[in-house]
């Protein structure tokens, strides 16, 4: 889990990698402007020229110009690309700053990379402007071009070391296909459990239908230190583990995990599924493992063991849409309840 230290310097990149991007955006749009007016000049000019005569002036000068009027379109048509390319930088950084407290890192790494590409086209493109049009553009307005340069390249180069970091520790991680409990070393195994939420993020799914308000427990003793990697928690068990204190447990849970930004949801499997299912496994979006029952998953002797995710994710769904919240059970239960009788 990252350190507050490490969110606060994370936050002051993105803030960099954005100031380094609208001074393109700013660059670019002025250096179009500034193009624009020599090429709307020396247009002007030619045609004086032309119609004036030779008298006036010689047919090298107008050749000169006409030399000139040349790179200068050329040139306006690069700015006005520049324009477009800086516009795509400014809004891939200004996405990854707003979705900067996004639990999963595809999508950072998706934008991270964008801004990298438009930044190193924008730099490749501004060289050609300079080779060709060098004399026009010795201006202070090009010194914001070059601070900007620096600093997307730096945050890009600063952004794209800690993603690439982060996807390596979390590949090594979940390079390992099975943990063994051992039911002698509960704390022992309680850490080995927490290693593996480290390493997983988005959406949690459980299929346990054994899974009661000791379970509950355990799952958020295990997950305490990595739950700001979840977006939500989704719970299957069944209506045999509803004890008395299991609805008021959620509820707390619930809200305590919304505070972190997290959801909970928890389903009771369809009875006839409740039967059929015996596996338990754990997964989120791109693991999966079968784990032992979650009220003893670190006291049990039993392996827990990565599994085909693919069919995992099937199994889930279809055990999932055939399940009904816990909530709408408590509803049909008191609605199906026969009234109490008077004395």
């Amino acid at each position: 889990m990252e350190t507050e230290e490490r969110k606060q310097r994370n936050v002051l990149v993105l803030i960099a990698l954005l100031m380094g991007s609208f001074l393109l955006v700013a660059g670019a749009i002025y250096m179009l402007k500034e193009l624009a007016y020599l090429y709307g000049i020396d247009i002007g000019a030619t045609y004086v020229i032309q119609q004036l005569g030779s008298n006036i002036a010689s047919s090298s000068s107008i050749a000169q110009l006409i030399g000139e009027i040349t790179l200068l379109r050329s040139g306006l048509y690069e700015s006005y690309a520049l324009s477009l390319i800086s516009l795509a930088a400014a809004s891939s950084a200004l996405i990854l700053f707003v979705r900067r407290y996004d639990k999963g890192q595809n999508s950072q790494n998706t934008y991270s990379m964008l801004h990298s590409a438009f930044t190193v086209v924008y730099v490749l493109l501004i060289y050609v402007i300079m080779a060709n049009l060098y004399l026009y553009l010795n201006a202070l307005y090009m010194y914001i071009i070059y601070f900007g340069i620096i600093m997307s390249l730096a945050a890009d180069a600063y952004m794209q070391y800690g993603l690439r970091q982060a996807a390596f520790f979390g590949h090594r991680q979940r390079g390992k296909t099975s943990v063994t409990m051992d039911p002698s070393k509960p704390f022992s195994n309680l850490i080995a459990l927490q290693d593996i939420f480290m390493n997983m993020s988005g959406e949690l799914r459980v299929v346990d239908k054994h899974f009661s308000s000791p379970a509950l427990e355990n799952l958020h003793r295990i997950a305490e230190k990595s739950i700001t990697n979840f977006t939500k928690l989704v719970i299957l068990t069944s209506k045999e583990m509803l004890d008395s204190g299991f609805g008021a447990a959620v509820t707390d849970f619930r809200k305590e995990l919304g505070e972190n930004g997290t959801g909970l949801e928890v389903r009771l499997m369809d009875d006839k599924d409740a039967v059929d299912q015996h596996e338990r496994f754990m997964m989120d979006e791109k693991v999966a493992y079968k784990i032992p029952p979650f009220n003893i998953i670190n006291k049990r002797s039993e392996h827990i063991t990565k599994i085909n995710f693919a069919e995992s994710d099937r199994r889930f769904k279809y055990l999932y849409g055939r399940a009904i919240s816990l909530e709408n059970y408590f509803v049909k239960k008191a609605r199906d309840s026969p009234p109490v009788q008077g004395a």
